[in-house]
């Protein structure tokens, strides 16, 4: 189990990484974990479904061609388990 102090800072860089790329509406889990290993140092979780409990946004099965051009996972075929931006602007 992850330390709260941990939880906290992971939390963080999420919300952080969503406000710098506002403009981008669906991220996959994937990546917000990364996010989030990345920020505490370490991997904070053995499974990819407990990352849900540290995003801010709503978590759903998207579409592949629902993710941002910038997604390498788009070119695929298939849906994933995404985060909406609850910061998302639209241009």
């Amino acid at each position: 189990m992850a330390s709260k102090r941990n939880i906290t800072k992971a939390k963080r860089a999420i919300r952080e990484y969503l406000l710098q790329n506002k403009d981008t509406k669906y991220f996959m889990l994937f990546t917000l974990s990364s996010v989030a290993d990345n920020a505490v140092g370490k991997e904070l979780f053995t499974s990819l479904y407990d990352y849900e409990d540290l995003v801010p946004g709503r978590v759903t099965w998207i579409d592949a061609e629902e993710l941002d051009e910038k997604t390498l996972a788009r070119g695929l075929d298939g849906r994933f388990l995404a985060v909406e931006n609850p910061y998302y602007v639209n241009k």
